[in-house]
């Protein structure tokens, strides 16, 4: 699941040629404004996440949940990593739901049909009631920057 900015693109851009003249302190609160934002989604998510065994929600705690760009321009949340997704496999139908399937024909001795599973979605709702918080904090850092550049060269 992604989300994005309209302009993304070309802001990142700005960004980037900031941070290059400047140095990589100069976009360091749209860095860490995107890191507390991705917290916020995983920590939102962790309990929106169903509890089973309580693994799901709190590996979406953990700093595994959370990875952050080199960039520090963007941010991924959920279920990151190999072993991760091998531990944690079932977070996708939980997230999605499963497709039920009539019984099979056959000598198998498990003839049983399966009715499918409904969607209980975590993460994406965890986006989206965080998703305004999310875009003012952005949004002032790189303000923040823009203003700090535009002094600086003016």
């Amino acid at each position: 699941m992604k989300s994005g900015v309209r302009g993304q693109r070309r802001l990142s851009r700005i960004l980037r040629n900031i941070r290059d003249e400047f140095g990589d302190g100069a976009i360091s609160p749209v860095t860490k404004a995107v890191a507390y934002s991705a917290d916020l989604v995983a920590k939102d998510a962790a309990s929106r996440a169903p509890i089973g065994s309580g693994e799901l929600a709190r590996h979406m705690l953990s700093k595994q949940a959370v990875r952050i760009s080199r960039s520090g321009l963007s941010a991924k949340v959920g279920i990151i990593g190999k072993r991760a997704n091998r531990r944690l496999y079932y977070a996708k139908f939980i997230e999605f739901g499963t497709k039920g399937h009539p019984p099979r024909k056959g000598k198998r001795r498990r003839r049983r049909g399966h009715p499918g599973t409904p969607a209980r979605p975590f993460l994406r709702p965890a986006l989206e009631a965080n998703g305004r918080h999310i875009s003012a904090v952005i949004d002032r850092a790189v303000d923040d920057v823009l203003d700090r550049a535009a002094r600086a060269l003016f």
